[in-house]
């Protein structure tokens, strides 16, 4: 399951190299399952030129995108 944590309104979501990395849930453009990896899901930010590639399924990361742009306080 995927792990995510909240650093005030910036949610850290782990990431396939084993770091972890930070993101404006508002910020993001783009998320979709990476083709042949089931558990590693593409997250794309706003003025970004990097691809972010977390470890987690898709929609348990759409679900969690979702459930802090929706509470507001992520």
């Amino acid at each position: 399951m995927l792990r995510a944590h909240h650093i005030g309104h910036l949610l850290e979501l782990p990431l396939t190299s084993g770091r972890s990395h930070s993101i404006d849930p508002e910020e993001v453009v783009e998320v979709g399952p990476l083709h042949g990896q089931p558990s590693v899901t593409i997250v794309r930010l706003r003025d970004s030129k990097f691809t972010l590639y977390v470890q987690g399924e898709y929609e348990h990361v759409r679900e969690m995108l979702r459930a802090a742009l929706s509470s507001g306080s992520c």
